[in-house]
C-alpha cells in the first residue's frame, strides 16, 4: 500500500502583507515500495490553507496553482500537457517551492495563521503539520508609487520597520499596467530609518531592472531591483549638502543606469547635485544653484529631444496668502540652463497637491497644481473652494478650474496628473477616502486607517487608479471611473 507524508516550510514565518510568501513543500514516499506518480515539481498539485489559530479554526484562505490557473485559463488549463512521471523510492521526496501571494491577487490580510499544505493521492487527502505564520501590517514612513508610461508598468517601493527595530526596503513592479496582484520583494536591509526615498521612471526603451534611491544620515545610496534579484547597489555617500532631499522621480537613462537629483542647503542657498548610478558605482556632479531657500518638496521631469536632454525641477514657495510655482532646468551634467528660476504660476491660497505628468519621449511635461481651500472671489458667497491648474513646465498660459471644497478637515490631498478633461481630486478625511466626481464629493473608500502615500496612478491603457498603503490591508489600488 502506498504511503506518503507531506511537509510545508515557509521561507519566513513572519512576513509583511503583500510580501512574497515562499513555501517549500516536500512529498515523501513513506512506504516500502517505489511509487510512480506525476512529477509534483513540474506542476505542484498542492493546496494551501491559512487557518485561524484559535477558536473554530476556520479556513480563512485557500491558495493553489490549479485554482489560480483555472481562474486565468478556464477550461484550457492543463489541456494537452503530458505530465512527466516521477518514481520515488522508499524514503525519497520531491520538493517544490511556490509563492502563495501569486495565487491570491488580493493578498493576505495581517494577522496570525496556521499554514497547512494538502494533496490528494491514492484516494486520500494528505495534510502537513500546521506551521505558525504571522503576516504583519506594513509599518512605513515613505511610500513611492509611479506609473511608467514608456514601459507600461506600475512600480512601487516602501520602507518597513521590523519588530527588532531594523528597517527593510521593499520593491515591486507589475507585469502590466494594472496595479493588481502586486508582490513585494525584500531588497535592502538597513540598521536604521531613512530620511527620503525615490524611484526611477524609465526614460529609455531598453532597461534592465529599476533603480531606487534613499537618504539616510545625510548620505545618498541606491539599489537596482531586477525581477527576483538585487542587480546593483551603490554604497552610502555624503554629498556635502545640509538637510538633503531627493527630487522625485529619478530617471532610468540607460540600460543599467539611472540619474537622481539631490537638493540641500549649501554655502549660497539651496543647491542641487545629480547622481548617476550604475552597477559600477556613482558619479556626482558639482553642486549647482537652485533657489534661495530650500523647498520642502521638489518634483522632476525629463524632456528628451534631438538636442541635449533637459531636466526640469519644479517646486513651490509660499507667501502669506499666495503660492508661487517655480521651475529651473539643468542638463544631465548638472549645469543650470536658466540664469534663475522661472515662475510658472502665482496662485491664491496654500498648496494642497502638485504633480508632474509622467515622462513620455517627445512630450512637454505638464505641472498639475491644486491650491486652497480659499474663499471665493464672489460677494455674498462663503463656501470655500479649491483651485486647480495645468501649465506646461516650459511656461505659458495655464488652464484653471474652480472646484468645490468638501468642507471637512482633510489630512491629505491627491491630484491625478491627467492632461485632458476636468481635474480628478481625492482627499483623506478621518478614515474615509473622498473622490471629487464632477461637481460633487463622493465616498470612495471607508475604514482606511492611518493610510499613507495617497496618490493617483494614471496608465496609458488601463485607466486611472487611486493608491494608498493601509496598515490594516497593505497596498490598496482601486480603479476609478473618470467619465
Amino acid at each position: 500500500m502506498n504511503s506518503f507524508t507531506i511537509t510545508a516550510v515557509p521561507e519566513r514565518t513572519e512576513v509583511v502583507a503583500g510580501e512574497l510568501l515562499l513555501v517549500t513543500t516536500t512529498l515523501t514516499n513513506a512506504g516500502t515500495e517505489p511509487v510512480s506518480l506525476p512529477d509534483p515539481a513540474f506542476a505542484p498539485p498542492y493546496a494551501y490553507e491559512l487557518i485561524e489559530p484559535k477558536g473554530e479554526r476556520r479556513v480563512l484562505y485557500t491558495a493553489s496553482r490549479s485554482a489560480h490557473d483555472a481562474s486565468k485559463l478556464g477550461d484550457d488549463v492543463g489541456g494537452g500537457i503530458q505530465m512527466p512521471a516521477l518514481t520515488l523510492k522508499p524514503g525519497e521526496g520531491s520538493t517544490a517551492t511556490e509563492d502563495l501571494v501569486e495565487y491570491v491577487p488580493g493578498g493576505f490580510k495581517p494577522g496570525e495563521y496556521l499554514l497547512v499544505a494538502k494533496v490528494a493521492l491514492s484516494g486520500e487527502t494528505i495534510r502537513s503539520a500546521p506551521v505558525e505564520l504571522r503576516i504583519l501590517p506594513p509599518a512605513a514612513t515613505f511610500t513611492r508609487t509611479l506609473s511608467c508610461p514608456l514601459s507600461q508598468v506600475v512600480a512601487a517601493v516602501f520602507d518597513h520597520r521590523e519588530s527588532d527595530g531594523s528597517w527593510t526596503l521593499f520593491q515591486t513592479e507589475t507585469l502590466g499596467e494594472e496595479p493588481v496582484g502586486m508582490v513585494f520583494r525584500r531588497r535592502v536591509a538597513l540598521p536604521g530609518a531613512i530620511d527620503d526615498l525615490a524611484l526611477a521612471a524609465q526614460a529609455t526603451p531598453k532597461t534592465e531592472g529599476r533603480w531606487f534611491a534613499w537618504l539616510a544620515d545625510g548620505k545618498f545610496a541606491a539599489a537596482r531591483g531586477w525581477v527576483a534579484i538585487l542587480a546593483g547597489r551603490v554604497d552610502p555617500e555624503a554629498l556635502g549638502l545640509e538637510s538633503p532631499q531627493l527630487a522625485r522621480p529619478g530617471f532610468g537613462v540607460s540600460t543599467d543606469g539611472a540619474v537622481f537629483v539631490v537638493a540641500g542647503r549649501g554655502d549660497s542657498g539651496a543647491m542641487v547635485r545629480l547622481v548617476t548610478v550604475s552597477p559600477t558605482g556613482a558619479k556626482v556632479t558639482p553642486a549647482a544653484p537652485l533657489t534661495a531657500d530650500l523647498p520642502t518638496r521638489i518634483l522632476a521631469a525629463l524632456s528628451l529631444t534631438k538636442g541635449p536632454s533637459r531636466l526640469h525641477l519644479v517646486w513651490s514657495e509660499e507667501a502669506k496668502s499666495t503660492t508661487s510655482i517655480l521651475a529651473r532646468d539643468y542638463d544631465l551634467a548638472g549645469t543650470p540652463l536658466d540664469a534663475a528660476p522661472r515662475t510658472l504660476l502665482e496662485v491664491d491660497g496654500p498648496l494642497a497637491a502638485m504633480e508632474v505628468t509622467a515622462f513620455l519621449p517627445g512630450d512637454i511635461p505638464v505641472v498639475h497644481v491644486l491650491a486652497g481651500p480659499v474663499l471665493p472671489d464672489v460677494p455674498g458667497r462663503s463656501e470655500q473652494q479649491l483651485l486647480a491648474y495645468r501649465v506646461p513646465v516650459t511656461g505659458g498660459e495655464a488652464e484653471k478650474w474652480t472646484l468645490p471644497e468638501p468642507g471637512l478637515p482633510v489630512t491629505a490631498w491627491a491630484l491625478a496628473p491627467v492632461t485632458s478633461g476636468r481635474p480628478t481630486v481625492a482627499a483623506l478625511y478621518d478614515e474615509t477616502v473622498l473622490l471629487l466626481d464632477a461637481e460633487e464629493w463622493t465616498t470612495f473608500a471607508r475604514d482606511v486607517r492611518a493610510a499613507t502615500g495617497l496618490s493617483f496612478l494614471v496608465t496609458r491603457n488601463r485607466g486611472t487608479w487611486l493608491s494608498w498603503l493601509d496598515p490594516a490591508a497593505g497596498f490598496v489600488n482601486r480603479r476609478i471611473d473618470t467619465r
